[in-house]
């Protein structure tokens, strides 16, 4: 499905299947040495699935110097990302748009409505249509609510 990342987790969250979010990341990881094979790679606001449990020998310290939980080499994959973008013509599944932030109000409130997050991704990132589900219309304009991954 989504871009697959090869990252660390505790051992406690280590279980096939785990999803998790990315709320930010903090400066304390930015100095750490696993920074790299760690959360650099890991989009905030974004969600991951784990699909692999990885058993490597890591550099000492293999414990998180922010929680100093013992950790574990993943393979996750990046899930879907639910938004609201403005009505435009010939829209359909599998075409890669450029996400436009028009009226914040709306698309949050849109995006929420049908499972997604917010905020999720910038404006101007480019996003493919994996799948329309919905149409809205939100201070007389229209909307179509979109399941897509972001491209990189």
């Amino acid at each position: 499905m989504g871009r697959k990342i090869i990252t660390l987790i505790s051992d406690e969250q280590a279980h096939i299947g785990n999803v998790f979010k990315i709320l930010k990341i903090p400066d304390e990881c930015k100095r750490c040495s696993l920074f790299n094979i760690c959360i650099s790679k890991l989009k905030p606001g974004r969600k991951y699935r784990i699909i692999e449990i990885k058993r490597f020998n890591l550099p000492k310290p293999h414990k998180c110097l922010l929680t100093g939980q013992s950790l574990t080499s993943v393979v996750v994959e990046e899930l879907p990302v639910v938004i609201a973008i403005p009505k435009m013509v010939n829209i359909v599944e599998g075409v890669v748009v450029k996400f436009e932030l028009v009226d914040e109000d709306c698309q949050k409130r849109l995006a929420i409505k049908y499972g997604g997050d917010y905020p999720i991704i910038e404006n101007g990132t480019k996003v493919k249509i994996l799948k329309i589900i919905g149409k809205e219309v939100c201070k007389n304009r229209e909307y179509l609510i979109i399941k897509c991954e972001v491209v990189d």
